[in-house]
């Protein structure tokens, strides 16, 4: 390779930063290991200073003159040679943990959840709905049903067809133009006589 000598050189750094790093990685360890042995000794302090407070107020309730042999006992613990037979404190296992760097999350996405339409209904408008007026043509009748017996009412007036109506209503100048045959046949209530049915013929 022609660039062999600097490839050297680089893996040298490289492995010079890789010691310096196992060195501060063993010291980091080192720290954590001492800072939670001394978390573990204060918290045995506090209990310990805890039990003596228990013990002087017992003692101060009890027989307030035992509380100097109380004292001496206390002190005599941390006399050297009673310090050299106690037994050797427990390790404290500790966890060094490993800070890993966040993987990055997908963005969350929307989706319009769109429902199934039914295939029995349809967007298309519907036409307006169309009142129109169906009336049953009957035969002209030759008598009368109800009403006086000179001239026909309306609703005997729908028994005739919509052609005769036409004609009756022209004959009493009646204009039916643009008008239903329920309309005429108001037009020309009480005006149709039985004379007039002749006229039809």
């Amino acid at each position: 390779m022609l660039l062999q000598a600097l490839f050297n050189q680089v893996d040298i750094q490289i492995a010079n930063v890789q010691s310096e790093i196992a060195k501060l990685q063993q010291q980091l360890s080192d720290l954590q290991t001492y800072r939670q042995n001394l978390q573990s000794v204060e918290q045995a302090c506090e209990s310990a200073l805890s039990q003596i407070d228990v013990a002087l107020l017992m003692l101060n309730n009890v027989n307030a003159s035992e509380i100097a042999t109380f004292k001496a006992a206390v002190d005599a613990k941390f006399g050297t040679e009673a310090i050299a037979q106690l037994p050797a404190a427990p390790e404290v296992e500790t966890e060094v943990e490993t800070v890993q760097p966040d993987a990055p999350q997908a963005p969350a996405i929307d989706v319009d959840v769109v429902s199934e339409v039914d295939p029995g209904q349809t967007d298309t408008p519907q036409a307006p709905a169309i009142d129109v007026d169906v009336v049953d043509e009957q035969p002209a009748s030759n008598g009368h049903k109800n009403g006086s017996a000179d001239t026909f009412t309306a609703n005997e007036l729908l028994g005739f067809t919509y052609k005769e109506l036409q004609k009756l209503a022209k004959a009493k100048g009646v204009n039916c133009k643009g008008m239903k045959q329920g309309a005429i046949a108001t037009a020309l209530d009480g005006k149709v006589t039985q004379a007039d049915l002749a006229d039809l013929n």
